[in-house]
């Protein structure tokens, strides 16, 4: 009987462990994930940035041809 006690008392005790070992694997691959996410975000951001940047003249130059046509007035 005693024996009995002591083996349910050690797979309970495995199982116990097994799981905080899941949850911890769970929460560090979870922030794992995050971070991954983090970084390619922050390279698109990023890239968008440098795109902007190296056309500044040419977006501004087409804001400006933008502007002008939505000021004129054709059936006045």
């Amino acid at each position: 009987m005693n024996k009995q006690l002591d083996r349910i008392s050690a797979m309970h005790k495995n199982s116990e462990e097994g799981r905080k070992q899941r949850e911890k694997e769970s929460a560090e691959w979870s922030r794992n994930m995050r971070q991954i996410f983090r970084d390619v975000e922050n390279r698109e951001q990023n890239r968008m940035n440098d795109y902007l940047t190296k056309h500044k003249d040419v977006l501004d130059k087409g804001r400006e041809t933008v502007r002008k046509e939505q000021n004129k007035t054709y059936f006045s």
